[in-house]
């Protein structure tokens, strides 16, 4: 990896974007149950997947129109024994 450390392409100099909001936006604006504000409780069903596919694609399409890159970042970062506690999951399911 240290051989692209300086080859990265967000270090071109283009705009990048990300997504900003996402449990809030799927909460209050799309009526959708996120248990514990974790995200990653959308991904067991087929609707949450939807549902994170169809925020996410909303952002990839303006960073296309606008010609920019897009940072994609995970959506799990809840998805460890901390807050698994907090979800009543047990480590296997994290």
């Amino acid at each position: 990896m240290q051989a692209y450390r300086n080859a990265l392409p967000q270090l071109d100099g283009k705009f990048f974007l990300t997504d900003a909001g996402l449990e809030t936006d799927l909460i209050f604006n799309h009526g959708i149950e996120i248990r514990e504000f974790a995200a990653h409780t959308l991904l067991p069903d087929s609707a949450g997947r939807k549902a994170l596919a169809d925020y996410l694609g909303r952002f990839l399409a303006l960073a296309a129109d606008l010609d920019a890159g897009f940072v994609l970042d995970s959506q799990t970062w809840e998805a460890h024994p901390h807050w698994g506690g907090d979800l009543g999951a047990t480590d296997e399911e994290l």
